[in-house]
């Protein structure tokens, strides 16, 4: 990491003056984000947006296909739904980052909830 750093800064290097003063306000900062160029986290959201439940209908889906021998067997393609959906939304805060709120243990999507009407032939 050394040999990295002096490729990076050598004894030439000419530093700003901001560069400077950030090093000056905190020194872990500079540390972590000049010298080692790593970016903050961004804090989890509260709850998930429209996008992010798009992705996890699409990851459900592409699974779903993936997991079934036949997709065009749709008996198979709806007994793997359940778990399949289970799966990813148990994930989906850590896999999409969001917070999970109280709102989302009480109304996450949930695979028992997933029905399909009966068919009519």
């Amino acid at each position: 990491m050394v040999a990295e750093l002096h490729a990076r800064f050598p004894a030439d290097f000419v530093w700003s003056a901001s560069r400077l003063e950030s090093y000056g306000t905190c020194p872990m900062d500079f540390w972590t984000g000049v010298a080692l160029g790593l970016e903050p986290r961004e804090p989890l959201e509260e709850g998930y947006d429209v996008r992010a439940f798009g992705s996890m209908v699409h990851a459900i889906l592409e699974r779903v296909y993936q997991r079934v021998s036949d997709p065009a067997d749709v008996e198979a393609v709806l007994a793997a739904l359940p778990d399949v959906a289970r799966e990813v939304f148990d994930a989906a805060p850590s896999d999409y980052g969001f917070r999970p709120t109280v709102l989302w243990a009480i109304n996450a999507p949930r695979s028992n909830r997933l029905s399909v009407p009966p068919s009519s032939h």
